[in-house]
């Protein structure tokens, strides 16, 4: 319950201090405090450090959460937070069009991903997460199946690239950006080519077979925390079934796109390498994890955003972002045929 002692942060306004006491409510706990932390919030109690978290929808993405964490806990993962039922037992409370509920707080900080040690860390723990998860059942979770969607999803991208170039050459007037992103769909369409390419060179059916199982799919600073230099994965609500080096692909592309990384491929294969040292990639994975980040995501939800979504976003900004696409042009490249000649290698 709240007791009357109860300080609220500043930047939680009068409606929302309301709502969250009904919501808090439900919990035997006896709170002192309560901080916003971007979209969650810091509940300081008498008998700990909690999480409430808040979203619109997705009842079942609570349920997931709550299942995997007790059973990654059973199989000996304990780096993640623990859910926290209500005085009824129940999972989360709805209140006002949301559904809320409580995890234990981890109290550390943010991973610094900056920081070429820490990222290692990361990885590795990347790599525990999916070792465990591989020894759990997952029948009871309800969750989306990426698996085998990989070519067709590329293909309808590469689709879209095409769309695109055809909006754009039917515009009666043209932007700079509608200019810059038009030179150079050719370039991203054939990056996009040789992507599917390289998976259909792979025995994809197999490796579906193998190796696909839980991802976290969010794996990126903000959801990892260090505490007295260990790691924790928080942030469970966007787990999906997918083949699992598309959480460390994905992370690779991210960095590679960021000041300290600039598409360094020696920089990248230290991650890979460490990733490995945990659980072991095989050739046919290293060749999916290259076709995931050759492929042009960035540069296909760019053109979405501008052409299919109309985003209100500034001129300026989509200025940058297409900018940027040309800056690492050359890099990108490079790393493309670096990563080819070390598979190569193996």
């Amino acid at each position: 319950m709240i007791s009357f002692t109860c300080i609220y942060d500043e930047n939680i306004i009068d409606t929302e201090r309301v709502i969250l006491g009904k919501v808090l409510k439900n919990y035997e706990i006896s709170i002192l405090s309560v901080h916003k932390k971007r979209s969650a919030y810091k509940i300081t109690a008498k008998e700990g450090i909690f999480c409430l978290k808040r979203m619109k929808h997705g009842e079942y993405k609570v349920k997931n959460g709550f299942i995997l964490t007790e059973e990654l806990f059973k199989v000996g993962f304990d780096k993640i937070a623990k859910y926290i039922l209500t005085r009824n037992k129940k999972l989360y409370v709805k209140e006002a069009g949301y559904i809320f509920y409580v995890t234990t707080w981890i109290d550390g900080i943010e991973s610094n991903l900056n920081t070429f040690d820490e990222v290692e860390s990361c990885v590795k723990l990347l790599a525990d997460f999916h070792i465990y998860s591989n020894k759990i059942n997952t029948k009871s979770l309800l969750i989306k199946d990426y698996s085998n969607r990989w070519i067709s999803t590329y293909e309808k991208k590469l689709g879209d690239l095409k769309k695109y170039q055809y909006i754009i050459k039917n515009k009666i007037l043209t932007s700079e950006f509608d200019r810059l992103y038009q030179q150079e769909i050719l370039d991203q369409y054939n990056y996009g080519k040789f992507a599917l390419d390289l998976i259909r060179s792979c025995d994809y059916n197999k490796i579906i077979t193998l190796e696909k199982g839980l991802c976290h799919d969010s794996f990126y600073y903000q959801n990892i925390i260090k505490k007295d230099d260990v790691y924790y994965l928080i942030d469970l609500d966007s787990i999906i079934i997918d083949i699992q080096i598309i959480d460390l692909a994905k992370l690779i592309q991210r960095l590679m796109f960021s000041h300290n990384y600039k598409w360094d491929f020696e920089k990248a294969r230290c991650i890979i390498e460490a990733y490995s040292s945990e659980k072991k990639l095989t050739k046919l994975e290293l060749k999916l994890i290259l076709a995931a980040i050759a492929f042009p995501h960035r540069f296909w939800k760019l053109g979405k955003k501008r052409y299919v979504k109309t985003n209100n976003w500034s001129e300026i900004r989509f200025m940058k972002k297409i900018k940027k696409i040309y800056k690492y042009k050359k890099r990108y490249e490079t790393f493309l045929i670096e990563f080819q000649q070390y598979i190569n290698l193996l």
